[in-house]
């Protein structure tokens, strides 16, 4: 059985780069987002992953990656790239609910 992934696992890594293996993006962590509340029924408070990436330029497909972060943890999670209203990077979320 894999951990449940939380919160704190990816606070220290803010600001650090995750690299998408087999998708030569690597991208860093621009925040995390969420109240830190669990609702009723959830296994953890949900929160959400903001990486950030140039714009313009090529786009990372949404999909589950491995992702190996500059410090040498490792993680699997599903990305996918979000409007970014923002004309200088393009931004991407990974939904932990």
């Amino acid at each position: 059985m894999t951990k449940l992934l939380m919160r704190e696992d990816f606070e220290p890594h803010i600001g650090k780069q995750f690299r998408f293996v087999g998708a030569e993006f690597s991208l860093p962590l621009d925040r995390i987002e969420g109240s830190g509340e669990q609702p009723p029924g959830y296994a953890r408070p949900p929160f959400v992953l903001i990486f950030r990436g140039p714009k313009p330029g090529p786009v990372l497909p949404g999909g589950i990656y491995d992702v190996e972060v500059e410090t040498g943890e490792t993680f699997w999670i599903h990305v996918s790239p979000i409007q970014t209203m923002a004309a200088d990077r393009q931004e991407y979320q990974s939904v932990m609910a």
